[in-house]
């Protein structure tokens, strides 16, 4: 029998075989995954989890369909305690004819920060409404602290769909710390396809469901990320120097990012602008210099010598000598911020404005804290301005050189930026006026059949609109104020010339305010009549009804800016804290509870919640509150100290102990944290703990009564009597009517049996004064007194003291001390007679 022959396998064959292999692997490894993945985003979006990552969410209202901003949309790109919060924007959904829409697209800096209801956005709406007074303009700022263009990117894809005619973008100076940055603090820095597929998947409630069991485990965001919000502080440890090659790694990515942003918003039918950015250049010394690698640097070498000179001969207002030292140095160093800071400085002196400012520049991009924006951010601007191709309707705006023509010498400083990037009322008003003059050459698609009116509106016109007074001058000037005395401001040249130039405008400011009250409430009435839809005018009113101590007023005002904008939570927690001032509790919890179930990350209505429930006696609840407080601002100082208080309250002693434990790590420089502690170290029994804490207290605070306070006491219970008086007197030189430090020094002073603590004369100075504060109505005080005067010779005053103790005891029911008085008077009268 002959051996079957064995079958041929074709090629053809044998290339489907492996097609359907690499068609059902492919299956297996990606469609099926893919398929189950989508499965799982779809049951979690329609379970309700997670929270909406866009930055407008729909709401039904009175008004009619309403979009309102998403409090929470930084959560996609932030830890949840990290997320800054936009502003309250509202506006139809609804476009309606005759509405030209514009929306602003930027950071902190577009934004306005303490000036956020007079930014240039508003200003614009105000002059645009002027110009074209027959079209109805809405003008919606986007501007939130610590984005930057990939998270603008996000919101002009959004925005697209709500019919922008006009979409100004205002960014750049948060390209290097914001997300996805070289310098942030966030995440590394990772190439662009990876950052796409990052904020891709930012979008997905799978990645939050991620995100939150990594944080559960200990290995999310954010426990990566600094534990609460520190401003500018945060960055201080990620500096870079401007040879870094990420850094042109992150400009060519904010180019491609504003490409992405203005082909969306003309696809759209929006015309764009553009605007190259200033900063301060004149009064923003660099916030970290960092030198050129191998440099010696010692006071003795080269560099060293010419920086010192420099120096030296700066302040002895030798503006040659400077010049020529700060010269070598920045040739020695060519990459040291500060030497290029000097240097411009020098040249200014000496009136060589094109040289200083040339140096100035310099040293605003040698800077290696990176948040101004620099050269190579704005030529990224103007690059993606042509990428683009030539449209009319894409528009650059040279901010940066318009604010240099508007400064003393053609350099930008303190008039129009107060801090680095940040912009006075009159910055402000110069970005809006030229906003309009650009648009009145060039207006977009929606105005071009209608001319505008003749001329623009005057600067005081455009204010009064707004209500802006000195009332928010003030209120301004404070909150420079604060923020100078963070780091990284506190290492300025100058830091502490402006702070007292501050304290005196400020002082100025306070006494006009208090003569002007009236009449400040009287024109802001008049513009709410003016503008009745107008929701930030009545919480103006209101505000002002406040500080005309008239609260019920208040109310009114308050309620009336909510029927504007029932998604205002500022307007919510500010009419709760006037509920809370006039004891109605019930009402403040409720509107404290509105603001944080609009906002669930607003950790200040969490805390006003807490100090609400806790008034009421509803204790468990407050400390939830606080916990949540904290979830959501882990650096809030005082719901730590709080939330120690109340558990130290409940017995819950331990736990108090880590409250203020963290605290402390929280806020090594709080005297106060330091002094909670202590206190909380000493009802344990800890007195070497305690008796640490309370002169860490002190030392950071010397006029700390309640320091002192403390220390006495735990030096009294160790025994230290004499060292205890020393701290109850250091109390007094505090505060002299200190009653507790009076009661207890002159116990000591009267009754210790250390010679050294003992002095009966000083025991009864002290005495008498405390005896004096309360009237002679405090038995316990005068029962000191008493010990005094016999303690000094003198037992026919210490019978007369013991007799009104007496009486004051019998009246008040207090049989233990009276009982006690009793004995010491029979013992006093054997020794008179």
């Amino acid at each position: 029998m002959e051996p079957t022959p064995a079958a041929v396998t074709l090629p053809s064959d044998l290339a489907r075989s492996r097609s359907r292999r690499a068609l059902r692997l492919f299956f297996q490894a990606v469609v099926l995954p893919a398929l189950l993945l989508g499965l799982l985003e779809l049951g979690l979006r329609w379970t309700g989890y997670g929270t909406p990552t866009t930055l407008f969410l729909p709401h039904a209202a009175a008004q009619g369909d309403l979009l309102a901003v998403n409090y929470q949309v930084g959560w996609r790109f932030f830890p949840s305690h990290m997320a800054r919060r936009p502003l309250p924007e509202l506006f139809p959904a609804h476009k309606a004819d005759g509405t030209c829409r514009v929306f602003v697209l930027g950071e902190s800096a577009a934004r306005g920060e303490f000036l956020a209801d007079f930014s240039f956005s508003r200003m614009l709406g105000e002059m645009l409404q002027l110009a074209w007074p027959g079209t109805r303009f809405e003008v919606i700022n986007t501007g939130i602290p610590a984005i930057n263009s990939w998270v603008l990117r996000e919101f002009a894809r959004e925005i697209a769909g709500y019919r922008p005619d006009l979409v100004i973008v205002y960014a750049g100076h948060n390209e290097v710390v914001g997300p996805y940055g070289p310098g942030t603090v966030f995440a590394p820095m990772a190439p662009r396809r990876a950052i796409q597929a990052e904020v891709w998947l930012s979008d997905l409630r799978l990645t939050q469901f991620a995100r939150a069991a990594a944080d559960t485990v200990g290995f999310g965001q954010a426990h990566a990320a600094p534990a609460g919000w520190k401003g500018l502080e945060m960055f201080q440890d990620h500096l870079l120097p401007a040879t870094d090659p990420r850094l042109a790694e992150c400009a060519w990515n904010f180019q491609a990012n504003v490409e992405d942003i203005i082909r969306v918003s003309r696809r759209a039918g929006a015309q764009v602008i553009v605007c190259q950015v200033p900063s301060n250049l004149a009064d923003c010394p660099p916030f970290a210099s960092l030198h050129t690698p191998g440099l010696a640097t010692d006071p003795a070498s080269p560099w060293g010598q010419a920086f010192a000179a420099g120096c030296t001969a700066q302040e002895a207002g030798q503006a040659t000598a400077a010049r020529e030292a700060f010269t070598r140095a920045a040739a020695l160093d060519p990459l040291h911020a500060e030497t290029r800071f000097r240097l411009g400085r020098a040249h200014l002196a000496l009136g060589q404005a094109q040289e200083a400012r040339d140096a100035f520049r310099q040293a605003r991009d040698l800077d290696a804290l990176h948040v101004r924006t620099g050269a190579a951010g704005n030529a990224a601007l103007a690059a993606a301005c042509r990428a683009v191709g030539p449209d009319p309707d894409v528009v650059r705006l040279d901010l940066e050189s318009e604010f240099d023509r508007h400064s003393p010498h053609g350099i930008t400083g303190r008039d129009l930026v107060y801090d680095h990037v940040h912009l006075t009322i009159e910055g402000h008003l110069l970005v809006a006026e030229t906003l309009l003059q650009s648009l009145r050459l060039a207006p977009p698609a929606r105005l071009r059949g209608t001319p505008p009116t003749a001329g623009p509106a005057t600067r005081a016109e455009i204010l009064r609109r707004l209500g802006y007074s000195v009332r928010d001058e003030l209120a301004n000037r404070q909150n420079i104020l604060a923020s100078y005395r963070r780091p990284p401001f506190t290492a300025w040249l100058d830091h502490e010339e402006r702070c007292r130039t501050l304290e005196t405008e400020i002082a100025a400011l306070r006494a006009q305010v208090a003569r002007q009250g009236p009449d400040l409430f009287a024109a802001c009435a008049q513009q709410a009549e003016a503008f009745p839809a107008r929701a930030d005018l009545r919480l103006r009113l209101a505000q002002l009804s406040v500080d005309l101590g008239r609260p019920e007023e208040a109310l009114l005002h308050f309620g009336q800016a909510l029927e504007r904008n029932p998604f205002h939570i500022d307007a919510y927690n500010n009419r709760g804290l006037v509920h809370l001032a006039l004891g109605n509790l019930a009402s403040a919890a409720a509107d404290f509870r509105a603001a944080v179930a609009i906002a669930p990350n607003f950790a200040g209505g969490h805390f006003n919640l807490a100090i609400t429930l806790s008034r009421a006696g509803q204790a468990d609840e407050a400390m939830r509150e606080y916990a949540e407080t904290l979830r959501f601002d882990p650096g809030y100082l005082k719901a730590r100290l709080n939330l120690g208080n109340l558990l130290l309250q409940a017995g819950r002693t331990a736990e108090a102990l880590i409250a203020y434990q963290e605290a402390v790590a929280v806020a090594s420089d709080s005297a106060e944290a330091h002094l909670n502690l202590a206190n909380a170290l000493m009802k344990e029994g800890h007195l070497g703990e305690a008796m640490a804490g309370f002169s860490r207290a002190t030392a950071l605070d010397p006029r700390s009564v309640a320091g002192h306070y403390g220390m006495g006491m735990a030096l009294t219970r160790a025994g230290r009597e004499a060292e205890a008086v020393g701290s109850f007197q250091a109390a007094l030189a505090a505060d002299p009517a200190h009653l507790p430090s009076l009661r207890q020094a002159a116990l000591l002073l009267a009754t210790s049996d250390n010679p050294d603590a003992r002095a009966p004369a000083r025991a009864v100075d002290l005495a008498e004064r405390a005896t004096h504060l309360t009237g002679n109505r405090d038995p316990g005080l005068l029962q000191i007194l008493a010990a005094a005067y016999a303690a000094d010779g003198r037992p026919a005053d210490a019978a007369r003291a013991t007799r009104l103790a007496l009486d004051l005891a019998n009246g008040s029911g207090d049989t233990a001390l009276a009982a006690d008085l009793r004995d010491n008077l029979t013992r006093l009268e054997e020794a008179v007679r």
